[in-house]
């Protein structure tokens, strides 16, 4: 049975990969992985607590440690980024476009940039991409991101004192309802419901999962005994 690890993107995006039966990883090494067909690095963060993919993560294929060449490239691509960073900068600028470059990464042989980027206002970055796109002979993939994912990339603490979830490598549901968080009693008028990116906080899915394995497992309990 196939181990599932943990590597965090240049972006901040967390992806899960199925690991031989045995590998051994560093935890802040970087390593290559395969991605929809495109190499990217990523730096192991830690061993999946049980045997399956980690739901809300990407998903993609260990290939192998990063050597002195694989090294030299990603020092490149750090590079690159900054120049890319300032084209769009400058492009929001001219434009009079208001809006927060939160991270951005190139993949191992650069044909492919993303951007995640952050704006009060819609704004159509197709003219930037393809400025981008001519600069860098690649391919851009840019989203704008919500306040939980720029939460997330960029990282905190939240009003427990710790690491905010979405930051934290915790596996939590991609999104919290309301619903969830009637069942878990919380009260919705009070600011203490919502998190440090003024949406519900990503805990109250975890807890709201947590109860319902509990939920699952009594009931197992009891039908046993039943029996």
């Amino acid at each position: 049975m196939s181990q599932f690890a943990e590597f965090i993107l240049g972006d901040g995006v967390i992806v899960s990969c199925p690991l031989p039966e045995g590998k051994a990883l560093k935890a802040g090494s970087v390593y290559v992985l395969e991605i929809d067909g495109v190499m990217e690095f990523g730096r192991f963060m830690r061993l999946c607590g049980c045997h399956s993919p980690c739901h809300s993560y990407l998903l993609g294929q260990f290939v192998q440690v990063a050597g002195e060449t694989e090294l030299t490239k990603l020092s490149g691509n750090l590079e690159a980024v900054q120049r890319a960073r300032t084209v769009l900068l400058k492009w929001a600028v001219d434009n009079k476009k208001l809006i927060e470059v939160v991270r951005m990464r190139f993949s191992v042989r650069r044909e492919r940039l993303t951007m995640l980027v952050h704006s009060a206002d819609f704004v159509n970055l197709s003219p930037v991409n393809e400025i981008l796109e001519k600069r860098f002979q690649t391919k851009v993939v840019s989203r704008v991101t919500s306040p939980r994912e720029i939460a997330g990339a960029i990282g905190g603490v939240g009003v427990c004192g710790g690491v905010l979830c979405c930051n934290s490598g915790i596996c939590v549901r991609s999104s919290v309802d309301m619903r969830m968080a009637k069942q878990q009693a919380v009260p919705l008028h009070d600011a203490a419901a919502t998190g440090v990116c003024g949406k519900l906080k990503c805990c109250i899915g975890y807890e709201t999962e947590a109860s319902a394995s509990s939920t699952g497992s009594a009931s197992a309990e009891k039908q046993e005994e039943k029996a």
